[in-house]
C-alpha cells in the first residue's frame, strides 16, 4: 500500500525531500540536524487511516482501511510533534514539537487557558491517541520514517 502525502507524492518521498531541503536551508546557521528531524516528522500523522482515506477520496483514489476503528481525524501534525517530544525529551523535543505542530497554522502557545484547543499542550495530549493508532497498525512504517533521525545538540 502506498501512503500519500499529496496526490502524486508518496509520504516517504515527501518526508525525505522535506528533511533534505530543510537541512540544506538550516546549514547556514548550523542547525541542519534539527531541521532534518523536523522535516522527517512534520507529516508523520498522515499515516493515520482517517487522513489517508480523506486524501485518497479527495483525489478519487481507492483506499483500503487497515483499521476499521480509525479516528478519521484530518489533523496530522500532532503525531510528529508527540513523537518528537518522546524521542528527544521535553527540552529538544518540545522545541521540535512547536515547529511540527505549527507547520500549517503557526507556532501555538503552550497553555490551554489562553488559547483553548489550539494550545500545544492540548494538541500533544490529543495526538498521543493518534500516535498510538499509528504504532498499533503501522509500526513498521513508523520505524521507516523514524529510525534514522539525527541526534540533536545545541
Amino acid at each position: 500500500m502506498t501512503y500519500l502525502a499529496h496526490k502524486d507524492q508518496p509520504l516517504d518521498d515527501h518526508l525525505n525531500t522535506v528533511a533534505q531541503l530543510a537541512g540544506q536551508f538550516a546549514e547556514k546557521f548550523g542547525s541542519q540536524d534539527w531541521a532534518k528531524a523536523a522535516g522527517r516528522l512534520h507529516d508523520l500523522g498522515k499515516l493515520l487511516d482517517g487522513f489517508q482515506h480523506k486524501l485518497h477520496a479527495a483525489y478519487g483514489l481507492e483506499y483500503e482501511h487497515e483499521d476499521d476503528n480509525a479516528s478519521g481525524l484530518s489533523k496530522h501534525s500532532g503525531v510528529g510533534a508527540v513523537f518528537a517530544e518522546e524521542k528527544y525529551g521535553k527540552s529538544f523535543g518540545r522545541t521540535l514539537a512547536y515547529l511540527i505542530a505549527g507547520h500549517h497554522t503557526g507556532l501555538p502557545d503552550y497553555q490551554t487557558e489562553k488559547t483553548g484547543q489550539k494550545a500545544l499542550s492540548f494538541r500533544l495530549q490529543e495526538a498521543k491517541k493518534e500516535l498510538d493508532e499509528v504504532r498499533h497498525y503501522k509500526d513498521n512504517r513508523l520505524q521507516l520514517f523514524t529510525d534514522h533521525l539525527p541526534p540533536l545538540k545545541l
